[in-house]
């Protein structure tokens, strides 16, 4: 898995993460497995099921963050380390997607 400080460079902290078109999941037995949009199969851990799950809707690293620390009972800096490291992991295999922050003026507008 990569490093949460190779992730620092990569992503900018505004992004919103999403599970990426075209992917599927299904529970089978107690795994959960994903298939990629290319047709590869991949059985999540605990940690990287429950991120998952919750990456059907938007979520930004500080909500699945918050999440995280709540759900495992560790502290911030263990939970931000574990994120960075499972949305690295789930990026470069084509599983999740990144929608950047859209900027809006104070008429609302983009």
């Amino acid at each position: 898995m990569p490093s949460p400080s190779n992730l620092d460079n990569a992503v900018d902290r505004s992004d919103r993460f999403i599970q990426a078109r075209g992917t599927v999941s299904s529970e089978v037995g107690s795994e959960l497995l994903v298939v990629s949009p290319d047709f590869v199969f991949y059985s999540l851990n605990e940690t990287a099921r429950f991120l998952w799950e919750r990456l059907g809707t938007e979520c930004s690293e500080a909500d699945l963050i918050a999440v995280s620390t709540a759900e495992f009972e560790v502290n911030e800096v263990r939970a931000r380390d574990a994120v960075r490291a499972h949305l690295a992991e789930l990026q470069s295999r084509g599983l999740v997607t990144t929608q950047p922050k859209v900027k809006r003026t104070v008429d609302g507008s983009q």
